[in-house]
């Protein structure tokens, strides 16, 4: 079949590594950097559950997905598979949905590496209105540029350059979790020993605020993996195995780093009451969560990490 044959053209060299990278990536890009936050403000510490129930989800939305890659290698698999089950009129607007929804995921880490950016450079961000301004546009639209550039330079050179970027993104998480549990953590914040509790806002914002504060927005990354199916050395065992794997990888670190998060913020350095997850969301640690928290900590090591994290919010939007 013709699609089939198009296939040909491409070259074969992703591994199963590469396709656990490529899914992880696709997930840990700026969601890790503004979905603790968020997520926290919606819901309080509750917002551990949303984490954990919505991976659940995504466990069962995987499963066929990854399947089906391996059975049908084809690059941009997934807006592909609908072709085959519900006709051409269906896949032609379910394409169209999808190209829609990359395009915006490009704008996105563009304004998130730029909206980061703003801790360091405050004319980049209108912190009154919430968004970015004139100038911060600009910057954005550069970078919008710069990505296409690099997705021209080919999925050999890619999926090397993807290795690298995932060790980092890695890291970087890693460290934080490690650092902001270790040198200042609170266990009763994450308990709910807080005013409001550990549901402050009911246990229906748990399922409403997976949408609204970017866990699923984090989750869906996973489909990054498919997309590059066709050109895999033997992708019937390595997209399964590597889409499950990197997903689940994912779950463990988005709990954990809500975990640190909670248990890492200075009320009386935010300006915000104890328990008040929503006022700290709206607070001018909006732009620049994880670093806003650890240079409120006062710890040299930690005030290091914030650093690291404004260089990682430019790295990891960038490599998604």
């Amino acid at each position: 079949m013709g699609s089939s044959q198009s296939q040909v053209r491409l070259r074969r060299a992703l591994t199963m590594t590469d396709y656990f990278m490529l899914s992880f990536t696709g997930m840990v890009g700026s969601g890790w950097l503004f979905a603790a936050l968020g997520a926290a403000g919606a819901m309080g510490p509750a917002s551990l559950l949303s984490w954990v129930i919505a991976g659940i989800f995504f466990i069962f939305m995987i499963f066929p997905f990854a399947e089906l890659g391996g059975l049908f290698p084809f690059s941009g698999s997934l807006a592909r598979y609908n072709h085959y089950s519900h006709g051409v009129i269906s896949n032609y607007l379910l394409a169209w949905a999808y190209t829609l929804g990359a395009i915006t995921t490009v704008s996105v880490e563009a304004v998130a590496i730029v909206e980061y950016a703003s801790y360091y450079v405050p004319q980049f961000w209108n912190s009154t209105l919430g968004v970015l301004t004139p100038l911060g546009l600009v910057v954005a639209a550069a970078l919008i540029l710069l990505f296409f550039a690099i997705q021209l330079i080919g999925v050999n050179i890619y999926g090397w350059f993807n290795r690298i970027i995932t060790a980092w993104k890695i890291l970087i998480p890693g460290l934080t979790i490690i650092l902001l549990i270790a040198l200042y953590f609170h266990p009763d914040y994450v308990i709910g020993k807080l005013p409001g509790g550990f549901a402050p806002y009911g246990y229906s914002a748990v399922f409403a605020g997976m949408i609204t504060t970017g866990i699923v927005w984090a989750y869906q990354g996973f489909r990054q993996g498919l997309e590059y199916a066709g050109e895999g050395k033997n992708p019937q065992r390595d997209v399964p195995l590597g889409s499950i794997l990197a997903l689940i990888a994912a779950i463990v670190l988005y709990i954990l780093l809500e975990v640190a998060f909670i248990g890492a913020v200075n009320w009386e350095a935010a300006g915000v009451k104890p328990g008040d997850w929503q006022d700290l969301a709206s607070s001018s640690w909006q732009a620049h969560p994880f670093a806003s928290e650890a240079m409120a900590t006062g710890i040299p090591i930690l005030m290091g990490l914030a650093i690291l994290l404004l260089i990682d919010a430019a790295v990891s939007p960038a490599a998604h």
